[in-house]
């Protein structure tokens, strides 16, 4: 349906980023070393502890799930693309441009 597709994003409202701007560099900065790590380490011992202590699962069960590359920024285009997708399920009637809805932080 969604191939490489993004599972999640943060949004913020725009008199937030403006009033918090130092506080919203700092949570994106936060995010990307995340997924920074978690790309780094989807194979390592220590991902699959990290996965089965919040999850509950079995460590063998998480080692044995198939993993992939989580995502780091946003682009226009991945808005875009599920803007579309959700428009042609009928989920969202509104237009847009995403390039002018994202606030770039970095």
């Amino acid at each position: 349906m969604f191939p490489k597709g993004r599972v999640a994003a943060w949004v913020v409202m725009g008199d937030f980023a403006t009033k918090r701007t130092d506080a919203a560099k700092r949570f994106i900065a936060a995010l990307d070393q995340g997924a920074q790590w978690v790309n780094a380490n989807l194979d390592s011992p220590a991902f699959v502890a990290f996965i089965a202590g919040y999850t509950k699962l079995d460590p063998s069960r998480v080692a044995a799930i198939a993993k992939g590359p989580t995502s780091v920024g946003i682009a226009p285009q991945d808005v875009r693309r599920m803007a579309d997708l959700m428009r042609a399920n009928g989920l969202l009637t509104a237009s847009f441009d995403p390039a002018a809805s994202i606030a770039h932080f970095r």
